[in-house]
């Protein structure tokens, strides 16, 4: 038996677990960044909110009282808001941050360069997973997105594995810990796993959130069944089931 490269998703696995670190990894940076660097300059973190923005002005400010006029242009250029830039301009002038030594400096710096690095990559691979995802299960995607989509075939093992589920096991992908707790418990079980990421449930009424998350997880399970077992590339039964589940959502 060939394997069709065109349905080959372990690399779908492998990258979906490396988004995950890298969202983890990064976040952990940050906030060690933020704090530290927020000695010397505590507003610029009130200002800027994005971690890759705030590695970037830190690799470019540095040491705040070296910020001068010729680089407000510059500062507005990363920021992409004018506004933005004279306020930290303004603060840095009036900061109530601590000095810092140059080797502080440079270490922070060198943690922000492995954020902006780290960011970059993930805004590749994340590319890289929707092109893949498209080709892999394109029923499955249309009815989900491409990172639902990838995060399901990461949970169950494989798209093979995903077409053999049931409907119910779908539904609470994501979610074994806080199942297994509340068999052990004997309290309520819960409604959804990562099906509660879709737009669907998102934007529901909280009562209405598990019988949502139940009836796309059985379109779930027909859109992965047909991604796996048919020979014919196309996303025609996607928009399909996610036309009738957006009739069933209007009713």
């Amino acid at each position: 038996m060939k394997i069709n490269p065109m349905k080959n998703d372990n690399m779908i696995i492998q990258s979906s677990f490396l988004l995950e670190q890298l969202d983890n990894d990064v976040n952990i940076l940050s906030m060690m960044c933020k704090e530290w660097y927020s000695w010397h300059f505590p507003e610029l973190s009130m200002i800027i909110k994005d971690n890759y923005l705030y590695s970037l002005l830190i690799r470019f400010i540095g040491n705040r009282s070296k910020l001068f006029n010729n680089k407000l242009s510059e500062i507005g250029l990363i920021t992409m808001c004018n506004r933005s830039a004279i306020k930290i301009f303004k603060k840095a002038k009036s900061s109530i941050g601590s000095d810092i030594s140059d080797i502080e400096l440079l270490i922070i710096k060198k943690f922000a360069g492995q954020i902006i690095l780290m960011s970059e990559l993930r805004v590749k691979l994340l590319n890289y997973i929707k092109k893949k995802i498209k080709l892999i299960a394109p029923n499955l995607t249309e009815l989900l997105g491409e990172i639902i989509t990838a995060k399901l075939i990461s949970a169950a093992g494989s798209l093979r594995n995903l077409a053999k589920l049931p409907s119910s096991t779908i539904q609470l992908l994501g979610a074994e810990k806080a199942l297994f707790k509340s068999l052990k418990n004997k309290t309520q079980t819960p409604k959804y796993g990562l099906l509660f990421n879709s737009s669907f449930v998102l934007k529901s009424k909280n009562i209405y959130k598990g019988k949502i998350s139940r009836y796309i997880s059985n379109k779930s399970a027909i859109a992965a069944r047909i991604d796996y077992f048919s020979t014919i590339q196309t996303n025609l039964y996607g928009e399909a089931l996610k036309a009738q589940l957006l009739n069933k959502l209007m009713s």
